[in-house]
């Protein structure tokens, strides 16, 4: 491998890693601004604590969450961050 090459593939490197931090700090931004709210989305309550709507559902059904419903068929749900 010649000097260019090294040059070529740190550089890289370097960029990919700079991507992973630049993903990082915008998820984690997004957290704090979701986690601010005093109620949230089920699809970012669901993404917040990793579990799929199914489990959201039983978790309100159990009274393991609090859930304001807002329409029919929509609801929010209380942030505990």
């Amino acid at each position: 491998m010649n000097f260019e090459d090294y040059v070529k593939r740190e550089l890289q490197l370097h960029t990919d890693l700079l991507n992973q931090i630049q993903t990082t700090l915008s998820e984690l931004l997004s957290y704090q601004k979701i986690g601010s709210r005093k109620f949230i989305t089920p699809a970012e309550y669901c993404k917040l604590n990793g579990i799929s709507r199914k489990t959201l559902h039983r978790y309100i059904k159990e009274d393991m969450v609090i859930a304001k419903k807002i329409s029919s068929r929509k609801y929010l749900i209380q942030s505990d961050i």
